[in-house]
């Protein structure tokens, strides 16, 4: 049935009303219509097509990083949108490659409780969301063998008999365009598609991998129970699909309840020995939750039996090991982990270099342990040691 989506705010239909026409875009790769023309047409047309309005324009950011597309859908959303000085700093974040786009994407709508999706996606598939009255954020690229010209547009409608998308995409009013000429510029990018909505908007069948993206939603966002949901429904699908397994630990372990994220990394390692994973992250919960320290070893050592380079779980033994009172083997340890961080978040890095300090100061290595502290304060002048060593660190 070929619907409109209503909006609290005036319609942009409305203000097109006097048949305004849109310039020509691209040497006419996009149709001369106003929305008011286009839902029109959606009116009189035999099959499926959707007019989701109340849709703000957006401002043209070719260099920009979708942001001020996010911008938008926030608005739509009514969840708070990011000022311009915001807007422009993620943007240069961005176009100077230090924070990729869709990490940027995801990291601002999750704050605002918004679950994304990227995927490459059908123009069916567009169709589908675009009929649970969800605006879609693409990337086009207006030359196929030059990048420079990729930018994002909102896709907003879609008349199928028509075969024609409505699209906000930096002028000044909503341009038509046909699905080829659409496609032309969609497909340069593989046809790269973003859905940001609430979850609770999700009306069409969700296939595995959005299922999937919508779990780690609901535990970045801390809904736990929610999480173990879709979990739950992706395991009834895939019993022996270990990563699910994994998945659903990580959960029950950030929910804080230890026993049963002890339990489903058992049963992973019942399927697979030699998951050094789930090896490792057994090792880590039984040392944080009080469990039998010398198993913890054991499987910790079994973990790097199998990745023996790996410095999040040669981390793992050398806490271990300090919790064993063995500090002299702790200090060995972490100093292979701490030499292989550097791809590690900065975090990360820093939890290795302060359990170092700690096996140096107890193994009586105290002149390696200011060498670390030294190290932390040339990246960080302003670094303190705890306070239970400073007085040894003098």
């Amino acid at each position: 049935m070929s619907s409109t989506r209503p909006c609290n705010s005036k319609s942009v239909v409305t203000s097109l009303i006097g048949g305004v026409l849109l310039p020509l875009l691209l040497c006419s790769c996009a149709t001369v219509r106003t929305q008011q023309n286009f839902s029109e047409e959606l009116a009189l047309s035999p099959g499926p097509g959707e007019l989701i309005e109340g849709v703000p324009g957006l401002t043209a950011d070719r260099a920009n990083g979708g942001i001020a597309a996010m911008s938008s859908l926030f608005a739509f959303w009514k969840t708070p949108v990011l000022p311009r000085e915001s807007e422009n700093r993620l943007a240069a974040g961005t176009s100077s490659l230090l924070i990729p786009p869709e990490e940027v994407m995801t990291d601002l709508a999750d704050r605002r409780m918004l679950w994304t999706y990227a995927f490459y996606a059908t123009i069916e598939e567009v169709e589908a969301r675009l009929e649970a009255g969800i605006p879609l954020l693409v990337m086009v690229q207006d030359r196929g063998d030059d990048s420079s010209t990729r930018r994002y547009m909102l896709v907003v409608g879609y008349i199928q008999s028509a075969q024609k998308v409505l699209v906000h995409e930096g002028s000044s009013r909503p341009v038509v365009y046909d699905y080829g000429a659409f496609k032309r510029i969609w497909r340069p990018v593989r046809n790269w598609t973003l859905v940001v909505c609430p979850p609770d908007r999700i009306t069409w069948p969700l296939n595995e991998r959005e299922r999937v993206a919508r779990a780690r939603f609901y535990e970045r966002t801390g809904q736990w129970t929610s999480a173990l949901v879709d979990l739950d429904r992706l395991q009834a699908a895939q019993p022996g699909n270990i990563n699910i397994m994994l998945a659903k630990a990580r959960v029950f372990q950030r929910a804080g309840n230890p026993t049963e994220a002890e339990r489903q990394y058992r049963l992973a390692l019942e399927l697979d020995p030699l998951n050094a994973r789930a090896a490792n992250n057994l090792a880590y919960q039984m040392m944080n939750s009080g469990g039998d320290l010398a198993e913890a070893e054991r499987w910790s050592r079994r973990a790097l039996t199998i990745e023996p380079s790996n410095p999040s779980y040669l981390d793992t033994l050398g806490a271990i090991l300090l919790l064993r009172q063995r500090p002299a083997e702790a200090a060995a340890v972490l100093e292979r982990a701490l030499h292989r961080a550097d791809n590690l978040p900065p975090a990360s890095r820093r939890e290795i270099q302060t359990r170092l300090i700690q096996a140096f100061v107890e193994s009586n290595q105290t002149h390696l342990a200011r060498q670390i502290v030294d190290d932390i304060r040339r990246q960080d002048p302003r670094y303190v040691p705890p306070a239970q060593w400073r007085d040894v660190l003098k």
